[in-house]
């Protein structure tokens, strides 16, 4: 999996708090010298050779750095090895920010040379990254009121300074007096909010850093974040894919401007909500938010007026990736390479098509978009399949309930009780797989969804871990090709994954129940079967008494890896027992303390771990300790099997009570991002982001463990 902020991903998002937090650090232009929190420690003229180097030394101090990145200054930017060392501090969730073209002083430029400096550095890193800087720094100061507004104006940058360099440049510069420098920068605390700024290019800067600079201050107990999360901003303007390698991909030569109206498809008014470059590429097929700034460099892609006139562009093709399938990956095919190979494709169009894996380190049964070669066109309408009336769909940017009743003259009503509660029907994203029943008739309460028709019952269903199409067909009552018939074909009956939503048609006559917290379905066996997620404690001898059934069963009904003796917190559970039964009826239950009573036995489990906290990249029992305000022993007692001197990445580690860490945890639902976790639970976004930076912020994988309050 991409070494994610898993920020990219996510870790950086399109979409960060709407409104600015009150700046106390910016001049009378508009420019910014120092951080409203917290320290951006801050590099410029990469990347170069060390630019590994440097993301492995924050990583290690779980911090983040912004790279202020040239076109030329460490090399041609567009070298493979450039081209792999963004990427590589992309992925890891660092920002990447501007720093102009070509190292020049931009005072006394003309406006077509400003623009110059500014988008062929923004078109590489577009090509490079997907992604388009909202962030500037000027290789030499600004000191031109007129060429600040310009750049301000024209082309939508927040400019930024620093009220801490690190003058490793200057001659005379030793890594020991950056490492003093820095030193005395800490003896600030906790407390100390700074822009600092480094040169990548430095072998000072790179001494100073090996003899301590960024480790002094993680250990004073400063936060080191990028600027764009100390400023409380967005990180980037636009959000896509990574571009693929062609003869563009040069240092040399003339440079020309990127297209302009003149070539528009066709000219574009915005309507109310429209507000972003990436609402309004999504309105038109393959455009990306990149496309429409490209073709409109005027616009502020972040805040677009209502009524403002946008030149749409033709696709081009290139942003976008067509999809041929989805397709999960076995083992062993951990590179996109060996996916090229297996379908006929290159690894960079692997790549471009799926911007969050890590190529070199691809997960077992990741889901991959498989490249066409070229854009095909489906009917997006779904033909009704078997006697039920309901097929597969996968919705289109800008779909709604109401658009899709009357694209496929049912109702409203209907869409929602065939498909998993979670919808939002104001806002259905692009690919999201949703069943369209038509002729039905349906009703639904707040507990539960049940849909009912003259030929079968519709429910929506979220897998558990371990179902099959045969499992569920003996499940409900119904059979494997009414599975197959009513959810998508990308469905893998032999291999479903846990939380996919599914739709579950019944034989006629049969009624199906689903609802948020337990599923119950009478099936042709003789069992009664619900899910449950476990709790801190669980066993299957507990679980067995609790619920009034048997180790057996329980072993039968789940994954064959279900470890009886050590099931972890917040597995996903099936629990079986005998038709007819007195049961206790299995809940998720999320508190400390949880006391549930069935006919056979009274059972209370108590919380060892506050949190738990998924290992990031070169993590020690230390580094760990660190960051929940506890000791090495601390963490090595709540959790005996590590190695302390070299955890793996994304071990799940148990963060015990008595420190200074996460105070409430929740797991993820179906399309959270931090954006609307910070939302739901009173916090910041950029706090979100910080107090789980292994998670790609853009796409949060369902029931992942998150800190929401310190």
């Amino acid at each position: 999996m991409a070494r994610l902020s898993l920020a990219v991903l996510s870790v950086f998002l399109a979409l960060f708090p709407s409104a600015l937090a009150k700046n106390v650090a910016r001049d009378a232009n508009g420019v910014f010298s120092t951080c409203n929190h917290d320290f951006a420690f801050t590099w410029d003229d990469g990347p170069y050779e060390w630019t590994e180097e440097i993301v492995d030394e924050f990583d290690c101090m779980a911090g983040k750095t912004t790279l202020f990145v040239s076109g030329t200054t460490g090399g041609c930017i567009y070298s493979p090895d450039n081209v792999s060392r963004l990427r590589y501090a992309f992925e890891a969730g660092h920002q990447i920010a501007s720093h102009a073209w070509r190292d020049v002083d931009m005072n006394s430029m003309t406006n077509a040379q400003i623009d110059e400096q500014i988008q062929r550095l923004d078109e590489a890193i577009i090509k490079i990254l997907g992604v388009r800087p909202k962030v500037f720094r000027a290789p030499a100061t600004l000191t031109s009121s007129s060429v600040i507004s310009y750049i301000q104006s024209k082309h939508g940058k927040t400019i930024v300074t620093s009220d801490a360099p690190s003058n490793d440049a200057a001659q005379g510069a030793t890594g020991s007096s950056v490492y003093a420098f820095f030193q005395s920068l800490a003896a600030g605390g906790a407390s100390t909010r700074r822009i600092s700024q480094s040169t990548e290019t430095s072998q000072a800067a790179l001494d100073g850093m090996d003899q301590g600079s960024v480790e002094v201050l993680a250990t004073a107990g400063i936060r080191l974040v990028t600027v764009a999360q100390c400023l409380d901003i967005n990180p980037y303007e636009t959000v896509g894919s990574y571009g693929v390698r062609d003869s563009s991909w040069t240092c040399d030569g003339t440079w020309t401007a990127p297209a302009t109206s003149t070539n528009c498809q066709q000219t574009y008014t915005a309507q109310a909500g429209e507000n972003t470059c990436s609402k309004i590429a999504a309105k038109f097929s393959g455009l990306s938010g990149s496309d429409i700034y490209f073709a409109n460099p005027s616009l502020n892609c972040q805040d677009i007026w209502q009524w403002t006139s946008i030149c749409i562009p033709p696709a081009s093709g290139t942003t976008t990736i067509p999809c041929s399938q989805t397709y999960a990956t076995q083992p062993g095919e951990n590179t996109c390479s060996k996916i090229a190979t297996k379908f006929g494709t290159s690894a960079e169009l692997v790549s471009a098509a799926n911007r969050q894996v890590n190529c070199q380190d691809i997960w077992t049964g990741t889901p991959l978009c498989i490249p066409q070669a070229t854009a095909t066109t489906s009917s997006s309408t779904p033909g009704p399949t078997g006697t039920n009336g309901c097929s597969a769909y996968t919705a289109q940017a800008g779909d709604t309930c109401t658009k899709l009743a009357t694209k496929f003259g049912t109702t409203v009503a209907s869409i929602k009780a065939s498909n998993p509660s979670w919808l939002n029907c104001d806002d259905i994203w692009a690919n999201t797989p949703l069943t369209i029943c038509v002729g039905s008739t349906s009703t639904s309460t707040s507990s539960a969804s049940t849909s009912t028709s003259s030929g079968s019952a519709c429910n929506a269903y979220t897998a558990q871990s371990g179902d099959t199409c045969t499992k569920l067909a003996t499940k409900f009552g119904t059979t494997v090709d009414s599975i197959k018939a009513s959810n998508p074909s990308w469905l893998n009956c032999d291999d479903i994954w846990a939380n996919t939503p599914l739709t579950i048609c019944a034989a006629s006559g049969s009624t199906s129940t689903s609802s948020s917290s337990t599923s119950t379905s009478s099936s042709n066996g003789n069992n009664v079967c619900s899910s449950y997620s476990a709790q801190s404690g669980d066993n299957c001898t507990k679980l067995a008494a609790k619920f009034g059934t048997t180790v057996a069963l329980i072993k039968s009904s789940n994954p064959s890896w279900l470890n009886c003796d050590d099931i972890w917190e917040w597995t996903p559970l099936t629990i079986c027992v005998p038709a007819g039964a007195t049961t206790s009826t299995p809940t998720d239950v999320q508190t400390s303390t949880s006391t549930s009573t069935s006919s056979s036995a009274t059972s209370t489990a108590t919380e060892t771990c506050v949190t738990k906290y998924a290992a990031g990249d070169n993590e020690t029992c230390i580094t760990v300790a660190t960051k929940f305000g506890l000791s090495a022993t601390d963490i090595f007692n709540a959790n005996n099997f590590l190695n302390c001197n070299s955890i793996w990445k994304f071990t799940p580690i148990c963060i015990p009570p008595g420190g200074k860490g996460c105070t409430k945890t929740i797991n993820s639902w179906p399309g959270a991002t931090c954006a609307n976790v910070a939302t739901a639970y009173g916090t910041t976004e950029s706090n979100v982001r910080f107090w789980n930076d292994f998670v790609d912020c853009n796409s949060i994988w369902t029931n992942t463990p998150l800190c929401v309050a310190h």
